[in-house]
């Protein structure tokens, strides 16, 4: 069981740095790469339910023959680590002011830093749950360019950050080639803003 738990972590892990170059392949524009860095992130999103399916496979058969297990501890949002080194991305935040998204570029071999306003995080999970239906599949692309509530364009990677923070959270989950998902309520400013409290802040 250990072993399935620290091949689904470094899955995990891979899944997340798969995503960082996507979003700065989306930042910089080099489109042509997308295609083959969304394969490769498909490829692991199916290990990794598969790895699931495993997982929940021999819990059940643990419960059926044995006393009930002890609560599962998952890492926290912050300073998440895996076998002794950082996950990402990680979330910290200026403040009251702006969400701060830290990443790892394995090109440059260090930590670069993405920034966005508290009020963009709030409206890009606005124009989420205003264009999409709770439990219906969406894909992020068909709902940019975002745009602000006094209508100027949000650019791209600050829509991907916000999107970033709430697959951390849990509150938008990813569906495969499909798209995304998420659940009724779960958008909503007031547990958005109750999340955003529990970040360390700068």
């Amino acid at each position: 069981m250990a072993s399935v738990k620290k091949s689904l972590l470094i899955l995990r892990a891979a899944q997340e740095e798969i995503e960082q170059v996507i979003d700065l392949a989306y930042a910089q524009k080099r489109y042509k790469e997308l295609s083959t860095v969304s394969a490769f992130a498909h490829l692991v999103k199916e290990a990794i339910k598969k790895g699931e399916l495993i997982e929940d496979s021999v819990l059940e058969a643990i419960e059926g023959i044995s006393s009930p297990l002890p609560e599962l501890k998952f890492p926290s949002v912050e300073g998440r680590v895996a076998s002794g080194r950082k996950i990402y991305p990680r979330f910290e935040r200026e403040g009251d002011a702006k969400l701060i998204k830290i990443g790892w570029s394995k090109k440059e071999r260090r930590e670069y830093e993405h920034r966005t306003p508290r009020d963009i995080v709030l409206r890009v999970a606005e124009l989420i749950s205003e264009s999409v239906k709770p439990g219906r599949i969406f894909t992020i692309e068909r709902l940019m360019p975002m745009k602000d509530a006094q209508g100027a364009e949000i650019p791209s990677y600050q829509t991907y950050l916000a999107l970033a923070w709430f697959r951390v959270l849990g509150i938008v989950k990813a569906k495969g080639k499909e798209g995304y998902q998420y659940e009724d309520g779960r958008l909503q400013a007031e547990s958005l803003l109750k999340a955003w409290e529990a970040i360390d802040s700068r």
